[in-house]
């Protein structure tokens, strides 16, 4: 994470002009795009194709997709779901990865370079773009993760499936998951958890303004 920081604030002196800047970004996002195809593609190939986990329905494969239109069209509802998504909730990957595989198996590629993508480009969101939510912004995304959170689980209720796993099967041993409690529970205690990290990537741009403007005054002060 911190590499990826460190990365984006050298590329942001690297891209003085908005011409160059808006080249890499397209390449960026177009690359995304084509990686999350790619990996859908390989999903659902014959040899690895199982319904319970290859339908690209997890939260982070949907943030894999929103995240070049985000780039590419700076739409605000994209946007919204990009930092809250991938800063949110994708980082969680980082934590507590839920892989079985080792560095020989395409499977661990395809999970970290998703996953890299992803927060990759909500960090660019907000280091080079310069996107800070506001608080409709908040609700906004409140409601459309809400919106999925209880879709998915209707899906995986009929169907059975584990989606974004707010199903009735059993979370991966090891991961926060699984330490909330039983199904349904869990999902609950998951979309409340979820809502309080969102709550908090939203108040740390209020708060830094009014430390910011504090500071100022202060200085003012110390300056008469």
């Amino acid at each position: 994470m911190f590499a990826m920081v460190a990365a984006l604030v050298m590329g942001k002196r690297l891209l003085p002009t908005p011409a160059r800047e808006r080249r890499f970004r397209d390449a960026w996002a177009w690359g995304t795009l084509a990686f999350q195809l790619a990996a859908v593609g390989w999903w659902l190939s014959p040899d690895r194709r199982d319904w319970s986990v290859s339908l690209p329905l997890q939260l982070c494969d949907l943030a894999g997709f929103v995240a070049p239109v985000a780039l590419l069209t700076g739409r605000r509802w994209a946007r919204i779901l990009l930092y809250f998504w991938g800063l949110g909730l994708s980082t969680q990957a980082f934590i507590t990865p839920t892989l079985t595989a080792g560095p020989t198996h395409t499977h661990f590629w395809v999970f970290w370079m998703a996953h890299i993508a992803i927060v990759g480009s909500a960090l660019y969101e907000v280091v080079v773009l310069g996107f800070r939510p506001g608080a409709k912004d908040l609700g906004k995304a409140l409601a459309m993760t809400w919106s999925y959170i209880i879709l998915i689980a209707v899906f995986d209720w009929i169907s059975g499936y584990n989606y974004a796993f707010v199903g009735p099967g059993e979370a991966p041993a090891g991961t926060l998951v699984a330490a909330l409690g039983p199904w349904p529970w869990r999902v609950l205690v998951m979309m409340l958890m979820g809502s309080c990290v969102f709550a908090m990537l939203w108040g740390v741009w209020p708060l830094a303004r009014a430390v910011g403007q504090a500071a100022g005054r202060a200085s003012g002060r110390r300056g008469t």
